[in-house]
């Protein structure tokens, strides 16, 4: 009796033993990812010539996600865009020192009209805003429009930092993730803030995601000439917009 319970009960461990193999390889399987929430969110970030009323857009990127296409295909499918303009007035000194360009670079690039139709189809293709603070990105954004004649209507808004709590360095140094510079790159932030939000809204990698993903380049940016000795020349802000706007 003893040699068959010893043989019974190596039959039994080695079927333990393909029973825990095999639940090991199911566990590694892939866990599919899903986003919640809308379908076509759109993530914002401006960077401006200071916090006043008066002030304007000096760079803008956008990242419109399309939730149901990365579920199907088990990967962030989005688009994008990134520019700089030109907003006929210098940048306050806190400002520059925060988006990095200073005001002879500024001078030379597009204005924001000579764009908007581009930043307007995200935003109507679009069924929510995001961004960290959105009422700040949103009232530069309303306020260029409404520059140019142009109402954007009611639009559904998320801030991830009500999600989150605190800025948006900190809420991404919380996730792993940290600025490659001091400077406040548009690109670098709505990138943040996307990843802010799918952290809160799907079972996605945030770390391993985000290092996948190149920010968005600047598509517009003009190569200014030589800076000039001495005091740079007076703005011509009448005559560029006339010129190319026919204002």
């Amino acid at each position: 009796m003893k040699p068959q319970m010893k043989k019974e009960q190596s039959r039994n461990i080695d079927t333990f033993r393909m029973e825990k193999e095999k639940y090991t390889e199911q566990k590694n399987e892939p866990i599919p990812i899903y986003i919640k929430g809308k379908r076509k969110p759109l993530f914002v970030d401006v960077e401006t010539t200071g916090l006043h009323g008066d002030d304007k857009i000096v760079s803008i990127c956008m990242i419109l996600l399309d939730a149901q296409e990365s579920e199907e295909k088990q990967k962030l499918i989005f688009k994008s865009l990134h520019y700089i303009f030109d907003p006929c007035k210098k940048s306050h000194p806190v400002a520059e020192k925060i988006h990095g360009y200073n005001d002879w670079t500024l001078r030379h690039q597009n204005l924001f009209e000579e764009k908007m139709h581009n930043i307007l189809y995200l935003i109507k293709e679009s069924d929510l805003i995001v961004a960290h603070n959105v009422k700040f990105d949103m009232k530069f954004i309303r306020n260029a429009f409404a520059d140019a004649k142009i109402d954007i209507g009611e639009l559904d808004t998320m801030c991830t930092m009500e999600m989150h709590g605190g800025s948006l360095a900190s809420c991404a140094g919380r996730l792993g993730i940290r600025r490659e510079t001091s400077i406040h790159d548009a690109a670098e932030d709505t990138m943040m803030c996307m990843f802010l939000y799918l952290r809160k809204m799907s079972n996605i990698n945030i770390l391993d995601a985000y290092n996948k993903i190149n920010s968005p380049k600047l598509q517009n940016f003009i190569t200014p000439p030589p800076v000039p000795e001495g005091k740079l020349p007076r703005r011509n802000n009448v005559k560029k917009r006339k010129d190319i706007l026919g204002e």
